[in-house]
């Protein structure tokens, strides 16, 4: 395969790269472990015919519905314009890393100030910190996407949809992304205080990593074709 065509291979491939990345929800472990989830349901709780809940799981008139495809376009096109835009951008790293420094101006913010407690004890409190102040920033930026007209004439794309799919979650338009960046310091914020623990920073994301495994996993279960849990 000759040059041009290898770099075209790799771009093709980096659209798609999500399925293959631990980090993302769509991730093909996840996506297996939502499907075997759904069978158990269907044919231990509901007793369905294995036949019948793989039809429930893969419904046709699910996946292949005007609402589905359109995800599958936009899940491209986001995904393109992201790898196109995002050199321009200031990266996750960089505004990390301003935040961690930022942080440090204040008294109550020190390295090392938990360096005599045990290590679990501080992944325990690193991890708890983290997800609750991510949670926090998403919920506040989520609010605002709802109570100011020009982000809601944004975020609007992403409540448009009538199925869904594993693929919905990133039915977002893309501006949407780039207002996301704006809020996404929270590996900085919980790690000032605690970059100077004695528990070693893979330990630290380790334990922040449990925590976001499960609601990783669980989310493609939610999008399947099977309904597990009814809203009422």
């Amino acid at each position: 395969m000759t040059r041009p065509g290898l770099e075209q291979l790799d771009q093709i491939s980096a659209i798609f790269s999500d399925f293959i990345n631990p980090k993302k929800r769509i991730f093909v472990g996840y996506l297996v472990l939502s499907i075997l989830i759904a069978l158990v349901f269907q044919v231990g709780i509901r007793k369905s015919s294995a036949k019948g809940a793989f039809g429930a799981i893969f419904d046709r008139k699910i996946l292949l519905s005007r609402s589905s495809v359109a995800d599958y376009k936009i899940f491209v096109i986001n995904q393109v314009i992201t790898m196109l835009v995002s050199p321009l951008l200031l990266t996750q790293i960089a505004i990390a890393t301003s935040v961690f420094f930022f942080l440090h101006r204040f008294e109550f913010v020190t390295s090392g100030q938990f360096e005599q407690i045990k290590a679990a004890v501080v992944v325990g409190l690193f991890s708890v910190t983290l997800f609750v102040i991510d949670d926090l920033t998403k919920y506040l930026l989520h609010r605002r996407m709802h109570r100011i007209p020009i982000l809601w004439s944004i975020h609007k794309v992403h409540h448009s949809v009538t199925t869904m799919t594993p693929i919905t979650v990133y039915r977002v338009h893309p501006l949407e992304a780039v207002v996301g960046v704006s809020v996404d310091f929270t590996g900085a914020a919980p790690d000032s205080p605690f970059g100077g623990a004695s528990a070693s920073r893979s330990e630290l994301w380790c334990g922040s990593g449990s925590l976001g495994l499960d609601v990783r996993y669980a989310t493609p279960v939610r999008e399947t074709g099977a309904t597990i849990w009814s809203w009422g």
